[in-house]
């Protein structure tokens, strides 16, 4: 009986993580559960009152699922089970653990969850404690766009402008990609994670869903994915204004660059976009063999 997930994707957030639910959420060797993200981490480490959000959205989920046809018992019993599960108040490592033993299945488990990309160093080793087998994948973008585009959304949400959003801490910190994969490179081995680009996902979503197949070693079919190219949640386009963009493309510079030398193709690509210069190309070092 599994006590943890056999996948944690930690983000990065606006980089193709609902796309990545989506698309495995079609693969018949994959449970995902019924939402999205689960937050057990980020809410023990980082936000104690997430509780609320998520207990009010599993008591409507709850409802709405006791008062749909039944058309697989099964299906139904098992979302009914995670619903209630997931509106308890108080949670522990046992509650985390008992997630991945409610639907009795030898199907590969994951838990996509984006906050976690900004867990601290005792966040990541909490995770590692209880899943220490877990693949990790990443999604990253280039950060500059990563950013404006997580300002848009929450921009959205709240009814600001996205020149009100666009520094928030809480946004910037999810685009510090040197921080987030060298507090999971130190818990982690390498031969655990694996990195994705958000470039790809939009030129080759195929090949991406078939190397990401082959890390969770389950079959891959191109026929087997429904929404290898939709887009998915795309907000109204914004043009950066260019105070803006010179303001990221000084705070993201020491990112940016160091992705650049040590991981090479698009996060070159996004230095030489930013900063009008090649830089010296990959060179072995913290994150070679981890791409992807």
């Amino acid at each position: 009986m599994k006590t943890q997930p056999d996948f944690i994707c930690p983000g990065m957030q606006k980089a193709g993580t609902t796309w990545l639910f989506r698309n495995l959420n079609d693969h018949p060797g994959i449970w995902l559960p019924p939402i999205k993200e689960i937050h057990y981490f980020d809410e023990f480490h980082n936000d104690p009152l997430w509780w609320k959000r998520r207990v009010e959205a599993s008591e409507k989920r709850l409802a709405a699922e006791v008062n749909k046809p039944v058309i697989n018992p099964k299906k139904h019993q098992d979302k009914i089970a995670f619903w209630t599960h997931m509106g308890q108040k108080e949670i522990s490592d046992g509650w985390y653990q008992k997630i991945w033993q409610i639907v009795q299945s030898k199907q590969i488990m994951g838990d996509i969850t984006p906050d976690y990309s900004v867990l601290r160093r005792e966040g990541v080793k909490h995770v590692k404690e209880l899943c220490p087998n877990a693949k990790i994948i990443f999604l990253l973008r280039d950060p500059v766009d990563r950013t404006w585009s997580a300002a848009r959304m929450w921009a959205n949400e709240t009814g600001k402008s996205p020149e009100a959003c666009y520094k928030a801490d809480f946004i910037l910190a999810r685009s510090d990609y040197k921080t987030a994969l060298t507090n999971w490179m130190e818990f982690y081995p390498d031969t655990q994670i694996s990195i994705f680009f958000y470039e790809d996902i939009v030129l080759h979503p195929d090949n991406v869903m078939r190397d990401v197949c082959q890390i969770l070693d389950i079959h891959h079919e191109p026929s087997m994915f429904r929404h290898l190219s939709e887009p998915v949640h795309v907000g109204k386009k914004s043009d950066m204004p260019d105070d803006i963009l010179y303001f990221y493309r000084a705070h993201f510079r020491e990112n940016i660059a160091f992705f650049a030398e040590k991981v090479g193709g698009y996060a070159e690509q996004w230095f030489d976009r930013h900063y009008g210069r090649a830089t010296s190309g990959k060179s072995s070092g913290l994150l070679d063999g981890r791409t992807r």
